[in-house]
């Protein structure tokens, strides 16, 4: 019998030990990345090391997870609540785009194609294995994907400038994923089933640049109008009509406005998508100017709530918030491109650049940038995680390109 118990006992203490072990790893682990945080000699040996992390991260994206727990992790990896694959698609967009524009290579950095001599030859390749992994022979998804975050990067892939055409298949495929996301209101869905009568502002950032992109690409003005009307809705139905910044969602069906004013990441998206579109439209497309107004109304927002030390809050609103870096960055990407826009604030480009000193006091010294938000659960449950995140290394390297560029001579 105490043979028995003694047993039981050790086996209880060993799971006991084991789920410890599964739960403290990552708070250690972190731990030890950040000391030393912060300490580059300057600005190009900064950028050196997050290009050098975002080329391991692409070809190896570390999980982001989906929860905030801290305890008994074992039990969110058993029930699927640990980590989805739809979170990976824009962590890895995000890199796709950091590395195509710091490399200055493809169409995404200036809206048009620049001589593939100044690529790295090492970024070339590792983007080419990243795609030859994502899309098959056929130029197809290798794995099809059902949610619209494989629109992001899909539009990142277009933006490399690396065969487009070769994943033509994989565009269409993401077209009609797309489309199938369309909902009464003619306009796309975040997610279907439940929560199907709600407009997410991610998506904003998420799907419209791609159909923009896509649309014009291969001569289908449907998705062009289908991206600037989604713009326009969430203008009039999920905007605050005084700061000009938008809530997480609204209802399709009454257009009242739901979760909260101000949460950072969600202004990011909207910029994000904004911007994008903005610049992708040709200069003679009627629809151009007032997305201009857009970019420069919203600049002038989040220029507002920029906080003293370069960074933007997880709630750009209350100061008191913590920092958020996947904000400051896509902010920084954001400000930098809103600076060619007419009625953008003038300080715009050195907005940015204090954002870009913030980033880089807050990066490991592995090249990670640290401090982001975690992935949202729902409308109003905020990830209150703040550790690495693919997404905000991928626009800090954005924004490292765009402030490279010459303030003269830029183009939307």
């Amino acid at each position: 019998m105490n043979a028995i118990l003694f047993g039981t006992s050790s086996a209880i203490a060993l799971a006991a030990l084991a789920s410890a072990a599964v739960d403290l790893t990552p708070a250690a682990s972190a731990w030890v990345q950040r000391i030393g945080i912060g300490r580059f000699p300057d600005e190009a040996a900064w950028r050196d090391a997050a290009a050098e992390r975002a080329m391991k991260w692409l070809l190896r994206t570390p999980t982001v997870r989906l929860t905030d727990q801290t305890r008994l992790l074992w039990l969110d990896m058993l029930r699927g609540e640990y980590r989805r694959a739809a979170i990976q698609h824009w962590q890895e967009a995000a890199l796709v785009l950091g590395l195509t524009e710091l490399a200055g290579f493809g169409t995404a950095a200036s809206g048009v194609d620049v001589p593939a001599a100044r690529f790295s030859s090492r970024m070339r390749a590792v983007l080419g294995r990243f795609l030859d992994r994502k899309f098959g022979e056929d130029g197809g998804w290798r794995m099809r994907p059902e949610q619209v975050d494989a629109a992001m990067l899909a539009w990142a892939a277009m933006a490399s400038g690396l065969e487009p055409d070769r994943y033509r298949r994989a565009f269409e495929q993401t077209a009609e994923l797309v489309l199938r996301h369309v909902g009464g209101d003619g306009l796309v869905q975040y997610r279907q089933g439940a929560v199907g009568g709600y407009r997410y502002v991610d998506t904003i950032g998420l799907v419209c640049p791609f159909l923009a992109a896509y649309g014009l690409t291969y001569g289908r003005e449907d998705c062009v109008d289908l991206a600037v009307r989604q713009i326009d809705a969430y203008d009039r139905h999920g905007m605050h009509p005084d700061l000009h910044l938008p809530y997480h969602a609204y209802a399709a069906g009454d257009g009242r406005p739901l979760g909260l004013c101000g949460w950072g990441r969600g202004l990011a998206w909207y910029a994000i998508g904004l911007a994008d579109v903005w610049r992708l439209l040709p200069a003679s497309d009627r629809r151009k100017a007032e997305l201009e107004a857009r970019v420069a109304r919203l600049a002038q927002a989040a220029a507002r709530f920029q906080q003293p030390d370069g960074s933007w809050r997880w709630t750009v609103t209350r100061p008191e918030t913590r920092a958020d870096s996947s904000v400051t960055a896509a902010l920084a990407w954001f400000l930098l491109r809103a600076a060619a826009a007419s009625g953008a604030p003038g300080d715009a480009r050195e907005r940015a650049r204090r954002a870009l000193a913030y980033l880089r006091g807050v990066t490991r010294r592995s090249g990670a940038i640290d401090f982001a938000q975690g992935d949202t659960r729902d409308i109003g449950v905020y990830a209150q995680r703040f550790d690495v995140l693919p997404f905000a290394q991928g626009f800090a390297l954005r924004a490292a390109a765009a402030a490279q560029e010459p303030e003269q001579g830029r183009r939307a």
